[in-house]
């Protein structure tokens, strides 16, 4: 957590990377979970694969209303069994 002083100023938009297997079960799941929060037609999703296509790293740019919402997102997607990493 922060102190006083925030580094983001919200709203705002934001960027949120989600790194996981390459497999249709954790894309499924991350827009699961962002779906919750978010309309997902007023998301930029990006994807990219590793090296040999083993994982996926989603980029996700959402327009974030405050600080808790997005320790919420991060929760969230850090639970999921499919998630490896949420940065």
């Amino acid at each position: 957590m922060l102190d006083d002083q925030e580094l983001i100023e919200f709203p705002c938009h934001i960027a949120i990377k989600v790194i996981g297997t390459n497999t249709e079960l954790f894309f499924h799941a991350v827009q699961r979970i962002l779906s919750e929060f978010y309309d997902l037609l007023d998301c930029e999703i990006s994807q990219r694969l590793s090296k040999n296509d083993q994982y996926l790293a989603l980029s996700v740019k959402v327009f974030a209303k405050s600080r808790e919402e997005i320790d919420l997102v991060f929760s969230a997607l850090s639970k999921s069994s499919h998630v490896k990493m949420v940065i």
